[in-house]
């Protein structure tokens, strides 16, 4: 691995780190939703669900790139689970009902 590949490499891991944070903290807020969510008979609302899976599913494909040295598929898929980290962070500030009951509570 070059000095460049393997600076990039852990240039990427650092940012990894700052959004796995983000990541964390949507994590827990999702997780207490689907909770107050169940315990009122309901599920998750489609956009909640699908971007919570979609962001779990590319910080996955971005470790294994990292692993597999690949730094534009780890740049792409860090990229795609930001926007999903970020998604979710605006539906918990914003009016999504059942999203901002909770984000209150929290």
């Amino acid at each position: 691995m070059s000095p460049a590949t393997a600076a990039e490499i852990q240039k990427l891991r650092d940012q990894k780190l700052k959004l796995e944070t983000r990541a964390a903290a949507v994590r827990v807020n999702v997780q207490h939703l689907k909770s107050q969510r169940e315990a009122a008979g309901e599920g998750l609302s489609q956009d909640v669900a699908a971007a919570y899976v979609r962001m779990n599913a590319y910080l996955g494909a971005e470790k294994s790139d990292l692993d597999d040295g690949d730094v534009a598929a780890a740049r792409d898929h860090m990229e795609k689970a930001a926007n999903e980290v970020n998604t979710l962070e605006a539906l918990f500030r914003s009016g999504v009902p059942a999203v901002k009951q909770i984000a209150e509570k929290l």
